[in-house]
């Protein structure tokens, strides 16, 4: 409990405050509803001071590294002041039918289907949110020397029974973007030149078809 609750303060001291100022501004702001209801809007909010930021920046470095001066849409200030201000029925419906894995019978985007139902076949509105699966990623098979003395094991604190565990019970997908992240930490933090890298690669995964 000690250590969990280290984390979550020094995760609060990285961001600033930020975020439990949030929702005590939500808190306030969300005050003549339901419990309930507060909490559902705060994620609104909670979202875009987070996740859409995060968007935003990928969306800018991928628009700009292709000479592409991409967009969202819906980031009026007025629409987004609307949006927030909505109901949460409105921004979340209710279904009978299963329409995602992660929220089985929530329909998410509600007030944006129903309008497209207007104007859309029922194709497109009812289509499901596809995300940017990495092709190759279900084919790498890592063994365990992969993660050995390595950025994420480092930086996690991972024991050599813990990364063996890692590989033997876990989603292999998941292990295959963990690796990713290894990369990534070997080539920018440890400073792994390429070649050493390649060379550490070959050596502790293969690519099973």
């Amino acid at each position: 409990p000690e250590r969990s609750q280290l984390r979550s303060f020094a995760y609060d001291l990285v961001q600033g405050f930020e975020i439990p100022q949030l929702k005590e501004r939500a808190d306030q702001t969300f005050s003549g509803l339901s419990k309930r209801e507060r909490e559902e809007q705060y994620l609104s909010i909670k979202m875009l001071s987070e996740h859409l930021v995060t968007l935003l920046h990928r969306n800018d470095r991928m628009g700009m590294m292709a000479s592409i001066e991409a967009r969202f849409p819906f980031l009026d200030e007025a629409i987004v002041k609307f949006a927030i201000s909505l109901p949460v029925k409105y921004k979340i419906g209710l279904s009978s039918r299963f329409h995602n894995y992660k929220h089985p019978f929530l329909t998410d985007k509600w007030v944006v289907r129903k309008l497209a139902e207007k104007y859309l076949p029922p194709s497109l509105v009812n289509k499901q949110k596809n995300g940017f699966p990495m092709f190759g990623h279900k084919f790498l098979k890592v063994r365990s020397g992969f993660f050995s003395n390595g950025w994420v094991a480092d930086s996690l604190g991972l024991r050599p029974n813990d990364i063996d565990y890692l590989i033997a019970t876990q989603d292999p997908y998941f292990v295959a973007k963990l690796a990713s992240v290894e990369i990534f930490g070997r080539l920018f933090a440890f400073k792994t030149t390429p070649d050493d890298l390649r060379e550490h690669v070959m050596a502790n995964a293969e690519v099973v078809t």
